[in-house]
Parts: C-alpha cells; structure tokens; sequence
C-alpha cells in the first residue's frame, strides 16, 4: 500500500510527526526532524527492536511494561488490541468526568479494536494554541455484550532509546514535599507513584527524563492513585509510561460504557529550565480557572501558625484589627471554629458554629468586614471525627470496613466519597458555611491518606477512581456556585499538589513547613513544573514551629515572593521593629504584585544546586527584572540575567547605571556572607531591580 504523507502536530518549539504506512500500528522514533526537535512517529515492523509503539501489551515480542492490561470475562488477557485507523482533529474534546485541560488545538486520535473482547480503544494527542505542551488521553468503549476489567491503562507511553537516562522526581513526605532527586537509570525499571489516595507528599505526579540530550516533562492531571513508570532495557530503549497506578485498580466495564484515563501532559525541551517555563505558561492558560487568570489574590493573614486551637472572639478580633493596620487585605479564620473542636479529637463534620469561641461566625465575619478587610474560612469537607454529631447519626458515611477496628490518621476517619448521600452531604455543608459566612476565601483541607477502603456497592478496585470522579464532582459545583470565592487547596500541607486540584482551585498551600530554608527546597521543586501563581506561601514566626530554626523576617519574606506571599502569626505579638518591617513588605507587595503576578520566573541556576537559588522575575514586554537571590553558601557570586537587550542601558537597585552587555558579561555581584545573629538557618537573601531606562 502506497506510504501516506507524513501527519504532524506542532507545538510552538518541537512537532510530533506521525506517518502510517497500511495498517501498521503508529511508532515512536527520536529522529530530530528538520530544524527543530521532534518526536517521529512512523510505521514499523512490531517485531523490530527499534519500534516505538504509542500503547503496548503484554507478550508479542514486547515483554517490558504494558501500558494497557483487560481481564477478559472469561479470565484471559487477551491484549489483541490492533490499529484501526486516525483521526484528524482541530480542537479535541471528551465527556470525560475527570478534568481536562483547555486550549487544545489540533490533534490526531488514534482508533485500535480488539475483536476478541469487542472494545475499541482512543488515544487522544493534541497540541495546544499558542502554548508549548502536548495532550494525551486515552479511553476504552466496550462495544461488546459481556463486561471486562480494565486491570492498567496508562495515558501516555513514550518508547525512547538512549544511554543512562536521567530521571528527575519530586519526592518527600509530610513537611519536606516535592524535594528533587535525579536518579540515573543504567537498567531496569524505576516507578513513581502514589498508592495512598492522593497524589500525595511521598511522589508527584510531576516527572523529567533525559534521554540523550532531550527532557521530557510528563504531568498528569489528577489527584489520586498515579505511577509513572520509566524502564530501561538491554538495548537501551527507555519506555516511559505514565497514568492510572495500577496497585490495587480494576474497573470493571459493562457493555456500551466506556471508561477515561485522566490526561496526561508532556513538554519536551534540551533544557531543564525550559520544561519549567514551558509547564508554567501550560498551566497558566489551559489549567487554572480562567476567571482567575488574571485576578490578584489579597494579601491575607491566616491566624493557624498564630494561635492553633486556642482562641476566641476577642482574640480573634484582635488580631485581625493588627492585621488590617499591618495593610491585610484578607483575615483568614483556620481550624477550630466549628462544632465543639478544642484540638483535632473531634467534631470534623460538624459544620457548624462553635459560638463559644467565634461568638457567632456570622457576626464574627461582619467585624471583620466592618474593619475593612474580606473573611476567609478553613473547612475539611472530606473528613470525619468518630466524636462528632454526623458520625453518630451516619456512621455508615465513613471509610472503614464492617466489624474492623478503623485505621485512625490524626484522630480522623476519611468520607466515603463514592456515595451520592455523602457527595451531596459535602456539597450542602460547604455552601452553608459559605452562605452564613459571606466568605470570599475558603482553604480547603485534607489531613490523612486512604485506609480501610470498602464499598457492598462496586468491585473495591474501582474505588479511588471513584472517589476522585465525585471529589471533582463536587468542586465543580461549588466553584460554579460560588464563583468570587478564592479556593485554595491543602492536604496535611502539600500532600494533594497536582494539575486535578488547580483545575477547580487556582493556588495550594505548598507545605506547612513555613521555615524559609525548608520552604526554598520545597518550593524549587514545585516551580519545576507549577507556577508561583499556584503557591501559597506565608510568612510566620522566628523561630519556626516545625524546624524550630530562627531566620530573619526579611529572608522569610523574600522566600515567600515565590508564590502568593502571606502571612500566618499573631499580630499582637510583634515588635515595633517587626510591625515596622511587615508595613513596608506589605507596602511593597502591593505596589509590585501587578508586576509579580504578570511576571514570568525563570530559575537562573541549575535545578541541581542544593546552596543556592537565583530566581528572575520577567516583565511582559522584557523591561523590567526582579532578582531573588538566596544562599547559604559563603563567598561571591555573579548573577547574569536573562533577555537582557546587550544595547541597552539598565538602572540597577535604583541607583547604578549598566550596559545590557556588561550585565550579560560581568553580570551583578551577589555577596554570599551569611549574617550569624538571629539566623540559624544560615540564609542570606537579596532583591535587586533592574529597570530599562
């Protein structure tokens, strides 16, 4: 059969180029193509050890990882799935329930069958307008008569080849999230995944792999059970797959349904720093919210890190009083205000008022208006304590197993989720607190991992799909409901930081680790693949209540302008220095938060770097720059910014003249002495401005 001429689609810096010759299966090479950095897709023959396929199964002369796995009914895996035909598409969209992204431009979707269990499989690849990036989805229909179980199903697989590739993962644990390892990969298979309900603090979704002198960033968009699979064989093929984790999944799929995979994103670039800026514009326009695109989040006090459980209106009242004089725009009420909650024992489900301590949230929230600031609220609409009124009367409504001792995480049992009693159940609790309160910011928490999963209802391998389909089910209809209500997203900290999340809530809080020195680590790794748009960060007392390490307020402030910068102390206990300091950071977020929040950040060191962090903050038309250095390494270091205009001239901190070409070659002088008293931490940071006169 005659060759047909080669299909593509373009992103704005690398294409995937596609040719299929008959009916031969799409495959995968890395040739660079013309000018540019492509990933080929061509035919080839399935027995060759150079093919590249888009999906695999197991046996037939492939034996690495599959990326897809269904148990027929009658027990076989049959893995009989053969190319059909494609699709040429100019805006591709699903009905899938779990979210997508937005901006898609052209595409291709791919159609295979399997005659012997009658199903037919799409697989979505779709650039996206004016955005660097590339979709991939797929999804299975049973066009049969009898069910079978979808046992794997990955979005994405990449077949590469090359030597040693170096993969780079966002690992860590509860206050010490999204910490970067590169871990070099000379054969057999590393995994990275999450298998605790969420997609967690121990392994982000978020991956980069080099292959030859490629990055390849993959994201995917979901907050549940993920795995991202890279596995390096003797002939250096590297396949890659990422989607659905596989431990403990199998959906069973009826005749005529069809069931999705969450999307998967990749960024290809010859540089680290260009996966970063590439996720960052991605996430930007086709992620977050659109009605929040463009809007500036208030500057907030939130009174957690101030006071934990131990308040009441007075108090209260009080520091939001030194909080809106301190320039606040935003008084954030956390934990503690609901039920009968004197530590976190009890009462999680109990959405009502504790007017022992609040006085009564309305009124609460009326004085704090009345100051002249907005009201936030803290709920955890996932959660359940044993000692509260909805257990008592629904127990039925938590996560545990009939006649077994439940697995208690923080004194507290999760919901089940995956019943429409308690999906209504949230969905009405959160719009009451919402309707009494008249919030504009609600931080909505999650404090504990799955355990104890069980339904009578479905098979128990469907369950965290399940739960994460009405969990966005439920945002949605919240966000639709209340569409000026800033919601922000937290798990234990930055236990839940992913693309699924940022969907329906356009920041999260990044860890409860607020130490600055912890926080440049944690917040290094996220803003690989996340923009700072999507961090909250908050400034918080000396020393720190988690490290127990002192730092300087200044140094803790200019870490927090990483993301949205905050603040999470009590007020009425500063000092006249520190109240003095606070007014003039808060004076200055507000003049420059325009241009921090249109800014694009670009990280000017390596990823790899654990003593440093030199970060540039880019004016939209390129002429205004914001340096943030941060060390703790002693001696001098030049900074030599990007997209400086060598013609130029350039007014810098203010005061001193410079060439574009003296910037780009001797660059600015950062002095790494690290100021001793009151700064355990060890940390020395700087800002310094750059305006084209």
């Amino acid at each position: 059969m005659k060759e047909q001429k080669p299909l593509v689609v373009s992103s704005l810096r690398s294409s995937l180029l596609f040719s299929i010759d008959g009916k031969d299966a799409p495959t995968l090479s890395t040739t660079k193509v013309q000018n540019y950095k492509g990933i080929t897709f061509s035919s080839a023959s399935s027995n060759d050890q150079n093919t590249h396929p888009l999906i695999s199964q197991f046996g037939r002369m492939d034996y690495l990882l599959p990326s897809l796995l269904i148990e027929a009914e009658d027990g076989s895996y049959s893995g009989r799935f053969v190319f059909q035909h494609y699709e040429e598409t100019d805006s591709f969209s699903s009905p899938s329930p779990l979210p997508a992204s937005r901006r898609k431009g052209k595409g291709i979707s791919f159609y295979y069958v399997d005659d012997h269990i009658h199903a037919t499989l799409v697989l979505n690849i779709s650039s996206f307008l004016g955005i660097e990036g590339y979709s991939f989805s797929v999804s299975v229909k049973n066009c049969g008569k009898k069910p079978f179980c979808i046992r794997k199903l990955s979005s994405l697989q990449l077949d590469l080849y090359g030597d040693s590739p170096e993969v780079y993962s966002l690992d860590g644990a509860w206050a010490r999230e999204r910490t970067l390892h590169k871990t070099v990969l000379n054969g057999g298979r590393m995994e990275i995944d999450s298998r605790c309900g969420a997609s967690s603090s121990f392994h982000n979704p978020l991956s980069v792999t080099k292959v030859g002198d490629l990055f390849y960033g993959i994201n995917l968009i979901y907050s549940g059970n993920h795995k991202t699979s890279i596995e390096v064989d003797s002939f250096s093929r590297v396949r890659i797959e990422s989607g659905l984790n596989d431990f403990e999944f199998g959906y069973t799929l009826n005749p005529q349904d069809t069931f999705y995979s969450p999307e998967a994103l990749l960024e290809v670039s010859d540089t680290m720093e260009g996966i970063s800026s590439s996720f960052e514009k991605l996430v930007n326009n086709a992620i977050l919210p659109p009605r929040f695109k463009d809007a500036i989040p208030p500057i907030l006090f939130n009174s957690w890190e101030g006071v934990y459980f131990s308040f009441d209106k007075e108090k209260i009242l009080s520091m939001a009083k030194e909080a809106k004089d301190l320039g606040a725009e935003l008084f954030v009420l956390d934990d503690g205000w609901f039920g009968h909650r004197e530590d976190d024992s009890s009462s999680l489900g109990d959405w009502y008022d504790n007017e022992k301590k609040t006085g009564g949230i309305a009124s609460l929230a009326n004085s704090i208006r009345d100051m002249g600031m907005g009201f936030g609220i803290w709920m955890e609409p996932e959660s359940i304590s044993e000692d509260s009124d909805l257990y008592r009367k629904h127990p039925e409504y938590a996560m545990t197993i009939p006649k077994l001792e439940p697995d208690r995480q923080r004194n507290q049992l999760l919901l089940d989720l995956t019943k429409k009693e308690v999906l209504d159940y949230v969905i009405e609790s959160v719009s009451g607190i919402l309707d009494l309160t008249k919030a504009t910011y609600l931080k909505w928490d999650y404090n504990r991992n799955f355990s104890d999963i069980y339904s009578s209802s479905f098979p128990l391998g469907e369950y965290g799909y399940r739960y994460m389909v009405n969990l966005y089910k439920a945002m949605d209809v919240l966000t639709k409901k209340y569409p000026d209500v800033l919601f922000e997203g937290c798990a234990g900290g930055g236990s839940r930081f992913d693309l699924g999340i940022l969907s329906y809530f356009p920041q999260i809080w990044a860890s409860d680790n607020t130490d600055p020195l912890s926080r440049l680590s944690i917040q290094k790794g996220t803003l690989l693949g996340y923009p700072p748009s999507t961090i909250t960060c908050h400034v918080s007392s000396s020393p720190n209540g988690n490290t127990h390490r002192t730092s300087l307020l200044s140094d803790r402030f200019a870490v927090a302008l990483l993301g949205n910068a905050g603040y999470e102390l009590d007020p009425t206990k500063l000092s006249l220095s520190d109240r003095k300091e606070i007014k003039e950071q808060i004076c200055f977020l507000k003049r420059e938060r325009q241009f921090l929040h249109s800014s694009s950040l670009y990280r000017l060191n390596s990823f790899e770097d654990k003593e440093t962090d030199i970060y540039e903050f880019l004016s939209p038309d390129n002429k205004r720059i914001l340096l943030l250095f941060a060390t703790t390494k002693e001696g001098k270091i030049p900074v030599s910014p990007l997209f400086l205009d060598p013609s130029g001239t350039y007014l810098v901190a203010g005061n001193k003249e410079m060439s574009g070409k003296d910037l780009m070659g001797k660059g600015i002088l950062f002095d790494g002495k690290i100021p001793k008293d009151g700064n355990s931490c060890h940390l020395k940071t700087r800002l310094v401005f750059l305006q084209k006169k």
